[in-house]
């Protein structure tokens, strides 16, 4: 009876990931694919002093600049799961996460699927788990471009929509 709820926990997991992604990146086209070479010089950057710069890679924000940050593709438990998407939280690997965090390399952005009630915590738990993989701070996260959702089996009130890294300016509020 486990495995059955193992494997439908992991259906419905790549299920929302999908989703969230064909809503988040369905308007994507390979005009819009960020060229590295492209992004601001290193003056521009914002960029974290406690990580490594061997494991930096740059990514476009939300203010039309680059943040340097830990690379997540890196990660032990990342999986390429591929056109340039990276799940930063592996079923196989993390079988007890209350959400899904998927990286896009395209362009830079994160997805953040919350798993369980309560919303708010489990969008917490998520929050300080980027935060800390990518070794940044609060203020940095805010910067990276984040869509944070839930799917209608857990909340429908909430899903279908971005709500938003909490700390961060244009964040649905949650009790």
């Amino acid at each position: 009876m486990s495995k059955i709820k193992f494997i439908t926990f992991v259906v419905i997991m790549f299920g929302v990931i999908w989703l969230v992604f064909l809503w988040l990146f369905r308007n994507v086209q390979n005009e819009d694919i960020i060229n590295t070479n492209e992004l601001p010089s290193d003056s521009e950057v914002v960029r974290s002093p406690r990580v490594d710069q061997a494991a930096f890679m740059k990514i476009p924000t939300s203010n039309d600049r680059a943040a340097s940050i830990s690379d997540p593709r890196l990660l032990a438990t990342t999986e390429d799961i591929g056109s340039g998407l990276y799940s930063i939280t592996s079923l196989e690997n993390e079988t007890t996460t209350t959400f899904g965090i998927v990286f896009n390399e395209n362009n830079g952005s994160f997805a953040i699927g919350l798993e369980v009630e309560p919303i708010a915590q489990t969008r917490l738990d998520a929050e300080v788990h980027l935060m800390q993989i990518l070794k940044i701070s609060e203020k940095e996260l805010c910067l990276l471009n984040v869509f944070v959702g839930v799917p209608d089996r857990v909340n429908s009130f909430l899903s279908g929509r971005n709500l938003g890294v909490s700390f961060c300016p244009g964040a649905v509020p949650l009790e």
